[in-house]
């Protein structure tokens, strides 16, 4: 609220508070997104590969994420036990996808969506994130072309 941005918190109970604070600073609220999932896409023309190259730096963030939230006391973190790749792949907070299937997910969203992409996922070599974005890039037109199917109801 400090910075006037939209706001996407990992807890959706935060939107109470950010709209408190937005109205005792005289500000408009901003966009405002709840948690998306997957919290991570990596794209990959080979999904098998993509998992091989994203899995211990996404076993890595996910400890690290649970190892903060029992600091915290928030012993229901999503990030709990994904330390196996069946574990990792069940939860559905990072996905490996090929191109066509995150357009086959974006197909099915509500727009406005949030589709979330962290091409330095804990460490990722940059090599693999610029192999991911770049396949991002190639599908953007048909990705913007359901945001606006979307946002237009057709």
């Amino acid at each position: 609220a400090r910075f006037d941005l939209g706001f996407a918190p990992a807890n959706p109970r935060l939107f109470g508070l950010y709209e408190e604070e937005m109205r005792a600073r005289g500000q408009a609220l901003r966009a405002m997104h709840g948690p998306g999932r997957p919290l991570c896409i990596h794209l990959a023309e080979d999904v098998e590969q993509g998992w091989r190259e994203l899995l211990p730096y996404a076993v890595h963030v996910a400890q690290s994420y649970a190892a903060w939230a029992d600091e915290t006391g928030m012993h229901k973190s999503p990030f709990h036990g994904l330390g196996s790749e069946a574990a990792m792949r069940a939860a559905g907070i990072f996905q490996v996808w090929t191109p066509e299937q995150m357009l086959e997910y974006a197909a099915g969203l509500q727009w406005p969506a949030t589709l979330g992409f962290m091409p330095l996922l804990g460490g990722l070599a940059p090599e693999a994130g610029w192999r991911s974005l770049s396949l991002l890039e190639a599908a953007m037109p048909r990705l913007q072309e359901l945001q606006s199917k979307g946002a237009s109801g057709t």
